[in-house]
């Protein structure tokens, strides 16, 4: 059985002879061969991809848009096992949104992310792609006797590089944990060129992306004379929180609650620091394998220079560059490959971000990276009390008590996406001095990064003030007054969560 890539029509006198090793370039198969030209926008989720340069080293696959900046495609098309997440090996192309060849979108594959256990990975593109509806990726298994339809740019039985893509129906034979195997009624396979392509679920009135075409026999394909007849699939309903988890964008925070912004699509943007938005496409972020951090443009932070106090900027993705090489560290810092921290000069919304030399605890380059939601329920500490308030007055203390039922309005509290925490009162948490000791009361909350009134809750457990102090408590008495300390790792006094509520 052999992977279904493509070399162009210039290769094909050297691929009749290496029919069973060729390159993916995807397309349906025969049964596509067999099968029906698309003529509308249906399947206009379904595109070409191009991979090295035509003529030269190149071949071609199918893929699925799945995301307005994902595609969905066979690791074989790049090779197959070795594939590391990253640039791609060669330089790669999708086209979609056409119905043919002449027309439609193109866009450049600048990352992938193979999944190993399958010949499935994802392409992020250069740009988001404007105006096609991705395909629905299933959670639903196929099942043996199931008819799926399969979408591709595949050889047919009489045309090597067909310009048009074709539908055909496929039977479910069998199926493991990452595969399933197809054939087709009329006899035929999927084809050279149709890896990488879907397989769909007709539900209802809607199509959901099941499996992506994968190896064949070949037969019934232009050129093959193979008797054995069967598809192969890589399974994509059972990977929804793996694809989930790599194309999911997340917001970039300072401690003083502003949240990283682009005011320009336009490559040399400076990022600056503005109120936090939910759904604001600007501020969204991907922190990815290859040290690069890109926004839901497609462009990534660079800098111009190794000098302290150089702005931060987008620009093209360029593979290896190391002024876009950036670590997330454990300690709250966001580090260039120069070894300089992102940094902001002063807490004002629309404050440019540049590089300085790292200093410990300073609160001005101290980031958070996760995605932006509210978060509404109990805080509770580590020895089962619950954080409450004995009065709606502002300048109240907060303390420890027994946990109540939800309806219990003063141990009610919101995390919202300011990166305030407020009670059920409408007061914020603050504090009345930087001094390790000082209790946590409620005052009216201020608008603008009011920086007092800045927390955030760490994956270690605490929670942090924008003065770089932690929520602790000096005792497991209720009505312990909740203060703030420096931090402990480890010290479970120190230890709390925001619970949701039920």
């Amino acid at each position: 059985m052999s992977f279904l890539r493509h070399r162009g029509r210039a290769a094909t006198v050297a691929l009749a002879a290496v029919l069973g090793a060729v390159l993916l370039t995807c397309a349906p198969a025969s049964a596509l061969s067999g099968g029906t030209p698309v003529s509308d926008s249906t399947y206009a989720f379904t595109g070409r991809l191009e991979v090295g340069t035509p003529g030269i080293d190149g071949h071609g696959c199918s893929a699925v848009l799945i995301d307005s900046s994902w595609i969905l495609t066979a690791t074989s098309c790049f090779g197959g096992t070795g594939l590391q997440a990253g640039a791609p090996p060669k330089p790669t192309t999708f086209t979609l949104g056409r119905t043919a060849t002449n027309a439609g979108y193109i866009a450049q594959v600048t990352y992938v992310a193979p999944k190993t256990d399958r010949d499935v990975t994802l392409g992020l593109l250069n740009a988001p792609v404007p105006g096609i509806t991705p395909a629905t990726v299933s959670t639903t298994a196929p099942a043996a006797g199931e008819n799926l339809l399969t979408v591709g740019y595949g050889r047919t039985t009489d045309t090597w590089v067909p310009d048009q893509a074709r539908i055909a129906p496929f039977t479910v034979n069998t199926t493991t944990d990452t595969t399933a195997a197809l054939t087709s009624a009329d006899g035929v396979d999927t084809c050279q060129g149709d890896a990488g392509g879907p397989a769909l679920r007709q539900h209802a009135a809607a199509l959901e992306l099941v499996a992506l075409h994968s190896a064949s026999w070949q037969h019934g394909c232009l050129v093959s004379h193979e008797t054995r007849q069967g598809s192969t699939e890589a399974r994509v309903d059972n990977i929804t929180d793996w694809i989930r988890q790599q194309t999911a964008t997340i917001s970039i925070r300072n401690a003083n609650g502003l949240c990283l912004d682009l005011g320009s699509n336009a490559p040399g943007t400076k990022v600056v620091t503005v109120t936090c938005q939910a759904g604001f496409t600007s501020q969204q972020w991907r922190v990815l394998a290859d040290g690069t951090i890109r926004n839901y443009n497609g462009l990534a932070m660079d800098i111009g220079s190794n000098t302290p106090g150089e702005l931060v900027v987008t620009a093209v993705v360029a593979a290896g560059n190391p002024s876009q090489q950036w670590q997330v560290a454990a300690d709250g810092t966001i580090r260039n490959h120069n070894g300089l921290c992102a940094d902001i000069g002063a807490n004002a919304g629309g404050t440019p971000v540049g590089t300085a030399t790292c200093a410990a605890g300073n609160t001005s380059q101290q980031w958070t990276a996760g995605e932006l939601h509210a978060i509404t329920g109990k805080i509770r500490n580590h020895n089962g009390l619950c954080a409450d308030l004995t009065s709606n007055a502002p300048g109240t203390t907060m303390i420890t008590a027994t946990c109540q039922p939800a309806s219990w309005a003063s141990q009610q509290w919101t995390a919202p996406i300011d990166g305030t925490i407020r009670n059920a009162n409408g007061l914020c948490l603050d504090l009345g001095s930087n001094a390790p000791g000082t209790p946590i009361g409620t005052a009216t909350c201020q608008a603008g990064g009011w920086t007092s009134q800045q927390w955030r809750l760490l994956s270690d457990g605490t929670i942090r003030n924008y003065n770089g102090l932690v929520m602790d408590i000096r005792t497991n008495a209720a009505g312990t007054p909740v203060i703030i300390a420096t931090t402990q790792p480890g010290n479970l006094s120190q230890q709390w969560t925001l619970t949701e509520q039920n």
